[in-house]
């Protein structure tokens, strides 16, 4: 989905708004004519001018109702609407730079231990995740998160990762539907909070009986002899006083055990504002005809158990019970009569026992699904994207075909290629040239790979390691620990998980930047030595070059690697392209001289 498909589906939406508000602007004068016709034929009733206008007055109040109906279904169609518009213009906003101004950054997921995040642009302002998310839900966007700092996938569920990926990218108009009305549960995120929904499936989860067996009884007991005794009294069969022991029976009762019944109510109060768009939400995945089997396993988590919308149908009428609490005119009335705290709270132990144990089931899978929809968002603005292939083997290798960013917009990202395996690769470049984001492309491409998602770039072949970086290193006043000695740190633990043998990655900018040229070209070696290992590709970005010699270290798998510039009169140019060999320009001092400093 690219610029003219988007500005062809906004104008096609455009239209359905037009015409929905013309629909409701007929519904609208419709429903004040057959208001007067209501009003006009119930006047002409009372005045004895025959049951002709008595007639016409039912009529005219029936159509209204139809009407006020018919207006509140295209209020909600025109709100939809309006939602899948907003929906199109963040994909278009994804092919500039208008995407950072995107709300949900993830920045909730940000750890300032987590290094790769923060180095990569994991999460926060400008984030792959601000980015790519399409998630709404809180399940959705924990498990967006959790993909892209803690995937744990074998190569085969990768592959099946990728199959869905690649299958929901092939079905935009479904991806928009849902985050359409998914937009809806985030729209109400000051009621239906984390801790909010962990209470209800608590609730859910738990086996024991909120009622005891009499309080059962009597609810069921109770508006029945109530109504039974308004109905002799009436007849004149027995005092009026035994209905009136029923109501003060039941409105006791109520009081007795409101507090009770408002803790067991509770959970539902902030779930309600949502259940029909998740609802909504469980159908859309369950109608759905899918091929890849991740995603028939997610849809049969939602078909299995009487399904997932119906049983959302059912905790949909609860919650209009529960939700007449808030309007007192009618609800103690109720309570009075029908004992209705406790018909709420029947109703919600039947829908407990029968589904209380799948609903964390049922919003994971929602939640996966909205996380593999915002994986496939790359595949709808980028063009030079591609599934990589994952090899299962426990060397490291990585290779690349164009490679790009895929937060650099398309015009300005510039590509390149390179393969490594179980080697030390040495970049070297003058400031500005590139090596910094040539890095971090690799990372972040690798965080998709490893998340099952497309990558930017033609193509890439990668086997299952583990990531480390070492790029925004900051001090730390308040532990009393320096840039060099965090980098230290950083660096550490690289160093300690290379004993364990296991294949890993190792990005690393600037080495030691943060101490003098002698000290940094010993600490640097250092590093490089204990990281060359069989199981270990490193990446080592520096403006040393005596740090390529160690090419010529026969017991150190190394490659140099450098990006250039070119002058165009006192004008620094850069291709940002990666070429082998190490580099043979500077360029500090003539930034010194732009700058009017030398």
């Amino acid at each position: 989905m690219k610029t003219n498909e988007l500005t062809n589906a906004l104008k096609a939406v455009e239209t359905e708004k037009e015409q929905c508000r013309k629909t409701g602007n007929r519904l609208s004068t419709l429903r004040l004519l057959t208001a007067a016709i209501a009003v006009i034929g119930f006047i002409g009733g009372l005045k004895s001018l025959g049951n002709l206008y008595y007639g016409l007055g039912f009529i005219g109040a029936i159509l209204f109702i139809l009407l006020l109906f018919k207006y509140g279904q295209n209020t909600n169609q025109l709100a939809y609407l309006e939602q899948k518009e907003q929906v199109l213009h963040r994909y278009q906003a994804r092919l500039t730079d208008q995407w950072k101004t995107f709300a949900e950054d993830g920045s909730a997921f940000l750890r300032a231990e987590d290094a790769l995040s923060n180095d990569l642009d994991i999460f926060g302002h400008a984030s792959l995740y601000q980015y790519l998310s399409v998630a709404h839900t809180i399940h959705g966007q924990q498990a967006l998160a959790k993909a892209f700092t803690a995937p744990q996938f074998t190569s085969a569920q990768l592959q099946s990762r990728q199959e869905a990926v690649q299958e929901l990218a092939k079905h935009f108009p479904l991806a928009v539907h849902f985050e359409a009305i998914s937009a809806g549960i985030s729209n109400r995120k000051q009621y239906l909070t984390q801790e909010s929904i962990e209470n209800f499936l608590k609730y859910g989860e738990h086996d024991s009986d909120s009622l005891p067996l009499w309080i059962k009884s009597a609810a069921y007991a109770l508006p029945i002899a109530t109504f039974a005794a308004i109905g002799l009294s009436v007849l004149g069969l027995i005092s009026g006083i035994w209905a009136a022991v029923g109501i003060c029976a039941q409105l006791a009762l109520t009081m007795l055990y409101y507090g009770q019944a408002t803790a067991v109510l509770e959970p539902l109060f902030s779930l309600r504002h949502c259940i029909s768009a998740y609802q909504e939400l469980f159908q859309i995945i369950e109608k759905e005809t899918f091929t890849s089997s991740h995603l028939q396993f997610l849809q049969n988590k939602l078909t299995s158990n009487g399904g997932a919308s119906a049983g959302l149908k059912q905790l949909h009428r609860i919650g209009e019970i529960v939700n007449l609490r808030y309007n007192i005119l009618l609800y103690w009335p109720a309570c009075s009569l029908l004992m209705w705290n406790f018909q709420a709270l029947l109703a919600l132990e039947k829908w407990k026992s029968a589904h209380g144990k799948n609903m964390r089931g049922w919003l994971e899978s929602v939640g996966e699904f909205e996380e593999l929809l915002s994986l496939a968002v790359l595949v709808q603005v980028k063009e030079n994207i591609c599934y990589p292939t994952i090899i299962d083997s426990n060397k490291p290798y990585f290779a690349s075909e164009q490679l790009a960013h895929p937060l650099i917009e398309a015009t300005k990202a510039v590509a390149n290629s390179i393969a490594l395996q179980g080697q030390t690769c040495v970049i070297t470049g003058s400031n500005m040239s590139g090596k910094t984001t040539f890095l971090r492309s690799i990372g972040i491409n690798l965080v998709l790979a490893y998340a099952g998602g497309a990558v930017c770039a033609q193509k890439i072949e990668t086997s299952i390691m583990k990531v480390f970086t070492s790029m925004r290193v900051h001090d730390d006043v308040s532990q009393g620990i320096s840039t060099f000695y965090a980098e230290i740190l950083r660096i550490k633990t690289m160093v300690q998980y290379c004993a364990n043998h296991q294949p890993m990655l190792v990005l690393i900018d600037e080495i030691f930047k943060g101490t003098n040229s002698a000290d940094r070209l010993i600490g640097a070696t250092a590093v490089v030595r204990r990281l060359s290992q069989n199981w270990v590709i490193t990446l080592v970005s520096t403006h040393d070059f005596e740090l390529c010699d160690l090419e010529k270290d026969p017991q150190i798998k190394a490659v140099n690697y450098h990006f250039s510039e070119h002058y165009v009169g006192n004008e620094i140019r850069f291709d940002y392209l990666i070429a082998p060999g190490r580099c043979q320009t500077t360029n500090a001092q003539q930034l010194l001289r732009m700058a009017g400093i030398m």
